[in-house]
């Protein structure tokens, strides 16, 4: 027996073509509709349930009824990013006896049947400490490196810029166009060009 010696395991590897009637057996199994129909099921309500988290933390920076700018856009999700990943792992309440702390709540899912969940510690906001701190010690000192670094940043442009802009003539002659009363563009600014505006017309009956 050689002591410390890592034992040495030969693997061989057998080669044979593949039997029809196994591999009939496999696809059968893999491609059953029950399989698949499970398989789609396999990310429980759980799973989502920080991504959903998040969702709610981004809406409390950025408002929807709100445009941002790019840069504000991005400057707003990293404030939201700090604020979740300081409290995505807060622990659960407890009492002075160390009894766990449960709140009751009523999830449309559950069609009005009340549930109880566990109620997390109070959040904290150590972050914004962090950040004054960076902005009195080191951006006040030097605050060129921090100008320069948000110009560096690429900005995307605009998804109306990736997009054909019609003419407004073309938007108004596509408005009127409908399933019951179908106009052609095309037709439409013809027309709008052989058919007399109400100045020339008048100016022509007083020549005569």
């Amino acid at each position: 027996m050689n002591d410390g010696a890592v034992p040495t395991i030969k693997v061989t590897v057998l080669e044979s073509e593949p039997q029809p009637e196994l591999w009939y057996i496999t696809k059968k199994m893999l491609l059953n509709k029950r399989l698949l129909k499970d398989v789609g099921k396999l990310s429980p309500h759980q799973q989502t349930s920080a991504l959903e988290a998040f969702h709610s933390v981004i809406l409390r920076f950025t408002l929807k009824s709100v445009v941002f700018m790019f840069i504000s856009m991005l400057c707003r999700l990293d404030l939201a990013g700090m604020l979740f990943n300081e409290n995505a792992d807060r622990e659960q309440a407890t009492t002075l006896e160390d009894t766990p702390v449960y709140y009751v709540m009523y999830p449309k899912s559950k069609k009005g049947q009340r549930i109880v969940k566990p109620k997390k510690t109070e959040p904290t906001f150590g972050y914004i400490s962090y950040l004054v701190t960076l902005l009195f010690t080191e951006v006040f000192d030097n605050p060129e490196v921090f100008v320069e670094e948000l110009r560096n940043v690429p900005i995307p442009e605009d998804l109306s810029a990736q997009c054909d802009e019609p003419s407004k003539e073309e938007l108004v002659a596509w408005r009127h166009v409908s399933m019951f009363n179908p106009v052609v563009a095309g037709s439409q600014r013809s027309s709008d060009q052989h058919q007399e505006t109400p100045g020339e017309s008048s100016g022509q009956h007083m020549q005569e």
